[in-house]
């Protein structure tokens, strides 16, 4: 790797981590989204995440890199470029015992085994070197062993043990379940942090503990990064019951949290002031929404929110509309007044190379900088 390109990485981590404090003076990043390129790698990636596909795979993430570190040459942002070990959802559920879905053009997901709080019991918390997530392993060392070590690696999905639950069980059961059986519930999420616990000590004893978020894909050094989807379908209360305690052990093992949810979870926002040592919060909500999580979080933690706008579907409808739509929204994260003390990644979504750039021109304009 060129001298000058690890310089700009180092200063950009650098930057990262005076950015997760709170009490440093850096209080805004750019993270830029180039559309087409986003779409290119989700279809490239639903292909090689498909059970034979290793050296596929393997390619792929070499390719990625490369387009990453050829983009620092011509892109002015924040963001890393790194080794993406990124999968789908379905992961742990799959170490399990659930199948896998593969479907066309899109990540896999997994399908429920559990119906009945009798079957949480019998089910056997997996050893990990013989379980489906060790392939992960396998291919991340196969793949430092041909880049170096001295690379940034990111995560793979990281759903929390709730998430992971939601998935074992069977939703239709598992909902009336968190009343009508909370300890077998409780007991399900024991199970899944047991081995998410070995799975995470494993990762991060063998690549380090500094890493890419597998979305968004921002840096973090220490923590681990959790996503909390199903969260936005219990009330405040359950959060406190099947939810926090088990955030909290995660966060005190690993020193801190980031956290993901893509849900209708604003009565949470409470409970998530909870997480002990939450670093970063991201929101995928509409851009009224985001808005109100910069006031509300400004003092609290580092906030890195994507303004849900349903972009993909209006492309696949029109896409004359669809790039009408997406440079209106590019805009947008440029004229928005920001609170003062909020740490905020800003994250123009834009349509290519050339309105990335223009992003950026932007963004140091408006930073005066």
């Amino acid at each position: 790797m060129q001298a000058s390109i690890e310089n700009k990485i180092q200063n950009r981590k650098k930057r990262w981590i005076d950015f997760l404090s709170m009490d440093s003076e850096i209080k805004r990043l750019l993270i830029t989204t180039i559309y087409k390129f986003e779409i290119e790698n989700l279809a490239k990636l639903a292909t090689v995440l498909i059970p034979g596909n290793k050296q596929k795979r393997i390619d792929y993430i070499l390719e990625k890199y490369e387009k990453m570190l050829e983009q620092m040459q011509w892109l002015e942002d924040d963001s890393i470029p790194y080794l993406s070990f990124f999968t789908g959802s379905e992961i742990f559920a799959e170490a399990f015992g659930c199948k896998v879905k593969h479907p066309n053009s899109n990540l896999p997901f997994s399908i429920p085994i559990i119906k009945t709080s009798g079957e949480v019991t019998k089910l056997k918390v997996p050893n990990l070197y013989d379980s489906t997530l060790f392939k992960h392993f396998e291919i991340a060392d196969e793949v430092i062993k041909r880049t170096g070590k001295d690379i940034t690696t990111g995560l793979t999905d990281t759903p929390g043990p709730f998430e992971v639950a939601a998935q074992i069980w069977d939703k239709n059961e598992f909902f009336i379940a968190l009343i009508k059986e909370p300890e077998a519930v409780k007991e399900l999420t024991a199970k899944i942090m047991q081995l998410q616990i070995a799975f995470f000590d494993e990762w991060f004893s063998r690549y380090g503990n500094e890493f890419i978020a597998p979305f968004p894909n921002f840096y973090m050094k220490g923590g681990l990064y959790i996503s909390n989807d199903e969260v936005g379908s219990i009330n405040e209360q359950m959060f406190l019951d099947f939810v926090l305690d088990d955030l909290n052990t995660l966060s005190k093992r690993y020193g801190g949290l980031g956290m993901h949810c893509c849900a209708n979870a604003d009565h949470q926002w409470n409970n998530f002031k909870k997480i002990e040592d939450l670093h970063i919060l991201n929101l995928v909500r509409p851009v009224d929404i985001c808005l109100k999580a910069y006031k509300y979080f400004e003092d609290h933690c580092a906030q890195i929110h994507v303004f849900d706008n349903n972009i993909g579907t209006v492309f696949v409808e029109d896409p004359e509309k669809g790039t009408g739509a997406l440079n209106k929204l590019s805009s947008i994260p440029f004229e928005i007044d920001y609170p003062e003390n909020a740490h905020i990644v800003i994250m123009p979504t834009v349509l290519g190379k050339n309105e990335a750039i223009e992003a950026s021109k932007k963004y140091y304009r408006l930073l005066f900088r």
